[in-house]
Parts: structure tokens; C-alpha cells; sequence
């Protein structure tokens, strides 16, 4: 679990909610006010953002803010 704007991979699915994500793996879905990156590609619609891929990371500062701006 967590809050803020850091995430905890754990084993193959990841799953992001509001401002933290809980992730578990290779896969990953982002739901709330930013993406966690699955690869580099994302759809956001609006305030909410989902992103499936592969990656294992949380968005950068710079990927924040411009999700922030939409």
C-alpha cells in the first residue's frame, strides 16, 4: 500500500489508485491523477489516466507535471 506519489512493486500486476499506486509486477494500472508508466505509453482521459505496459517504475517529476496540466 501506498501514499503519495511513491510505489511498491510487488510480483507481475501493479495497480495504481489516486495519488499512490500499489504495484505488483510487469503490468501496471493507473488510476487517479497521475499514470504509473507501463512502457512509455499512456491514455489519459480527463483527470484519470490509464497506462498498460511493461515497466516497473513510478512517473518522473517531469511526467507529473504534465499529467498535472491536462
Amino acid at each position: 500500500m501506498v501514499i503519495g506519489y511513491r510505489s511498491l512493486v510487488i510480483g507481475h500486476w501493479a495497480w495504481g489508485m489516486g495519488h499512490g499506486a500499489w504495484g505488483m509486477g510487469h503490468w501496471a494500472l493507473g488510476i487517479g491523477h497521475w499514470s504509473l508508466v507501463i512502457g512509455h505509453r499512456s491514455l489519459v482521459i480527463g483527470h484519470w489516466s490509464l497506462v498498460i505496459g511493461q515497466a516497473e517504475r513510478s512517473p518522473s517529476n517531469q511526467e507529473l507535471r504534465l499529467l498535472q496540466q491536462r
